[in-house]
């Protein structure tokens, strides 16, 4: 019979013993503390983005209203001073408000702030309560379509409601090109060619400002090519002939105005603007040839082409016309003048009632 004794267990073992036991209880209160304090973390991570995201939306809730207030206001008063609402409560969790500061007709900007306790967040818009305006920050202006050809060269932003195409690789833009519709080719453009913007409704001029203004009115368009060809003048002229007249000579020369009823052909000289008024006004079809300097805005509501010979618009081209298609070709140059535009708030005849919705221009957040 084999006698089974157990060894006594010593007191180093249990000290092991007990130090492991220790150990793994050390390890996994170490687990829970970290899984506790990643939870913590994960809350108050959760807890910061849900109140920074009712501050922005509070924000943006306040600026929104602000700007709707405002508008309805100029619209209905045409009061284009600024103006703060007081702080008010558009949800439970963020205390807002918004200040309307009045950038000089037609714009205006809307800052919208809310806080929370957490965290305090503000939007920016930049709102135009005339889209038309947007027309004078191109060099090149069209309602409908846009047709560049030959060797002429836009120094400058385009825009096109209905499209921009080239005809051959001679045109070029030195500058952007906008368009709600997609471009089929832009090897043309220097800049950047950006389609699918919001269409930009056209200005429209009142004519009567500018008879009123006219020092020179012609019932008959003969008259008036009698009066300008081959000559040196300065004047405001006004053509009440619906039918055509055509200005020649390379000794031309108008300081003033030149407005008609009709379609005018121009071949040579020099026009330029004065005042607050427009250089062309025309309500009809436009042709360019012959050399012809233009020094200031031209607006026409019929077709616009180009010629032949050096032509050059100054300024900024215009086209409103309702069913108008501008064409640039032949040696055209248009040099977007910032000086001519600049105060197109006061353009001559210039109707600022607009049938548009206000339309943000600028969007920024703080």
């Amino acid at each position: 019979m084999i006698n089974m004794q157990k060894t006594p267990r010593t007191t180093e073992q249990g000290i092991i013993s007990l130090i492991a036991i220790f150990g793994v209880g050390l390890f996994a209160l170490g687990a829970v503390l970290s899984i506790s304090t990643g939870t913590l973390a994960e809350l108050v991570k959760n807890k910061n983005a849900v109140t920074g995201s009712q501050a922005f939306y509070t924000a943006e809730s306040a600026m929104q209203e602000g700007a709707y207030q405002f508008v309805g206001e100029v619209n209905e008063t045409q009061n284009e001073n600024f103006r703060t609402l007081d702080y008010f409560t558009l949800n439970n969790s963020a205390e807002s408000g918004v200040i309307i500061s009045d950038l000089g007709w037609p714009y205006a900007e809307a800052r919208g702030a809310a806080s929370n306790g957490d965290t305090n967040r503000t939007v920016i818009h930049t709102i135009t309560i005339f889209p038309e305006g947007l027309a004078f920050d191109y060099a090149v202006y069209a309602q409908h379509e846009l047709n560049f050809g030959g060797s002429s060269e836009i120094n400058g932003n385009i825009f096109a409601n209905d499209g921009i195409d080239f005809t051959g690789n001679n045109a070029e833009v030195n500058g952007d090109a906008f368009s709600p519709e997609e471009f089929t080719d832009t090897d043309n453009i220097t800049g950047d060619a950006i389609s699918g913007v919001e269409p930009i409704p056209p200005p429209t001029l009142d004519t009567d400002e500018y008879r009123d203004a006219a020092n020179q009115i012609f019932p008959d368009s003969h008259d008036a090519e009698d009066f300008l060809n081959n000559q040196e003048q300065t004047a405001r002229i006004f053509i009440e002939d619906i039918g055509e007249t055509k200005i020649q000579g390379n000794n031309t020369v108008l300081q003033g105005f030149f407005a008609t009823m009709g379609d005018l052909d121009i071949s040579g000289g020099i026009i330029t603007a004065d005042d607050t008024y427009a250089a062309l006004v025309v309500m009809g079809n436009l042709k360019i040839s012959g050399g012809t300097t233009i020094n200031g805005v031209v607006y026409v509501t019929g077709n616009t082409t180009f010629g032949s010979g050096n032509n050059v618009i100054n300024g900024s081209l215009i086209s409103a016309g309702a069913v108008s298609v501008t064409a640039i070709t032949g040696n055209a140059t248009i040099n977007y003048d910032a000086d001519a535009t600049a105060n197109w708030e006061n353009l001559a005849g210039l109707n600022t009632v607009s049938t548009e919705e206000p339309r943000i221009i600028r969007w920024e957040e703080e």
